[in-house]
C-alpha cells in the first residue's frame, strides 16, 4: 500500500535499520556486482545475484539481470513484535505480474518468509507485519532494476517521518558492525612456544565497540624482504578485544624465513564485519 505517514512534524525516530539512508560506505566501491553470489556492499547491506550501484545523489540502483526474483537484506536485532517497514522508491523497470517487487520479512522462529506490500508504482511505500523477525529484505523481480533512496524499520504499526541520519551518527552506527584499518606489528615468538612460530599483534583502531566479536573477513600481511599473505595464507587470526581500540591477533606460517624481516615492523590491512 502506499503509505500515509503519521508522525510529528520536524521529530527525528531514529530508523532501526543501520545506514538506512546509504550514506557509509567503507569498502569504497560505487559498484557491487554479486550477480552470481551473494555479498555485502554498503554498511550492513547484503544482496544475493543483483548489482547494487551508488549513484550520484547517494540513491542505489539494483539490478537483476537473473531469471528468479532477489533481494537486498538486513537482519534486525530489536525486539518488539510488530514492525513496520518502509521504502523510498524513485524509479523502477521491468516487472513481472507474479514474482513482483515487494517488501519481505523473514520470521525469527524459524525464519520463514512473509510477504508484504507490493511496490507497484514509485513513492514511499510501507508494510506491517506482528511477528518477531531476523530479517527485512527488498525483491527485486527478474530483468529488472529498482533505485532506493532509503529504507527505514519502525516499531509498531506507525511508519515516521522520514529525515535523512545526521553523517557522523551514521558513521559510528556503521562502525560498530564493520571496520577497515591498518597497523605496524612487531613478529615475536612466545616463550615456551614452538619452535619457528611466530605471532603478530596489533591495535585495531575501532573507534566505538563492535557489536559482537567480529569475523576478520579480509586481510593482508605485508612482511618487509619477504612479500605479502593473504588471509588464506594465515594460519589463524581473531579479534581478541572489541571494544575501543581492539585487538587484532594473528599467527603466521612456519614456512616463512622471519629471519630475512625479523627487525622489520609488518604492516597489516584488515576488515572485520560483525553485518551477519
Amino acid at each position: 500500500m502506499k503509505l500515509k505517514l503519521q508522525t510529528v512534524e520536524n521529530s527525528y525516530v531514529q530508523n532501526l535499520l543501520v545506514n538506512g539512508d546509504f550514506q557509509i560506505n567503507p569498502r569504497n566501491e560505487n559498484v557491487y556486482d554479486f550477480s552470481n553470489k551473494f555479498g555485502y556492499t554498503l554498511t550492513m547491506w547484503a544482496i544475493t545475484k543483483l548489482k547494487l550501484e551508488i549513484l550520484e545523489n547517494g540513491d542505489i540502483r539494483l539490478t537483476n539481470n537473473d531469471t528468479e526474483r532477489h533481494s537486498l537484506y538486513q537482519p534486525v536485532y530489536q525486539n518488539y513484535g510488530q514492525y513496520t517497514l518502509s521504502a523510498y522508491v524513485v524509479a523502477k523497470t521491468g516487472g513481472v505480474t507474479d514474482k513482483p517487487f515487494q517488501m519481505l520479512f523473514y520470521k525469527k522462529s524459524d525464519s520463514s518468509v512473509i510477504e508484504g506490500t507490493v511496490i507497484n508504482n514509485t513513492g514511499v511505500f510501507s508494510s506491517t507485519v506482528n511477528e518477531e523477525i531476523e530479517q527485512v529484505a527488498i525483491a527485486v523481480p527478474p530483468k529488472c532494476t529498482l533505485t532506493l533512496r532509503y529504507v527505514r524499520l519502525d516499531p509498531y504499526k506507525v511508519a515516521r517521518k522520514h529525515l535523512k541520519e545526521d553523517y557522523t551518527l551514521a558513521f559510528v552506527r556503521c562502525s560498530a558492525f564493520l571496520k577497515k584499518g591498518s597497523f605496524n606489528a612487531s613478529l615475536y615468538s612466545p616463550k615456551g612456544g614452538s619452535a619457528n612460530q611466530y605471532y603478530a599483534a596489533g591495535i585495531g583502531d575501532f573507534e566505538v565497540k563492535m557489536f559482537s566479536k567480529p569475523n576478520i573477513v579480509a586481510l593482508e600481511v605485508n612482511i618487509p624482504n619477504i612479500g605479502k599473505l593473504t588471509r588464506d595464507k594465515v594460519i589463524s587470526i581473531g579479534v581478541e578485544k572489541t571494544e575501543i581500540g581492539g585487538t587484532i591477533l594473528l599467527q603466521l606460517p612456519q614456512t616463512i624465513d622471519i629471519a630475512k624481516s625479523y627487525m622489520y615492523p609488518v604492516q597489516i590491512f584488515y576488515e572485520v564485519s560483525c553485518e551477519s
